[in-house]
């Protein structure tokens, strides 16, 4: 499922030509990879600017995971 939901994160960005402009790192199992029964894995978005990030953001909320779950954080305090 997740490699679902990795696969056509990075096919959004590359439609909308945003490829040149970001890279998405990952994904990479989080420091505690199960919570709850929960696995968990990370991915990270760089971009130049806010603008940009916001709108990559914004077509990537629209994907409809599954059963996996997608959680956004903007600005992370920690990477746990």
């Amino acid at each position: 499922e997740f490699r679902r939901v990795l696969f056509r994160s990075q096919s959004e960005i590359a439609s909308r030509g945003f490829e040149k402009q970001s890279s998405l790192l990952g994904p990479a199992p989080a420091p505690i990879e199960k919570l709850r029964n929960r696995w968990r894995w990370q991915l990270y978005l760089r971009t130049p600017n806010a603008n940009l990030r916001a709108e990559i953001l914004s077509n990537l909320q629209s994907l409809k995971p599954g059963k996996a779950r997608l959680v956004i954080d903007i600005d992370p305090v920690s990477m746990l």
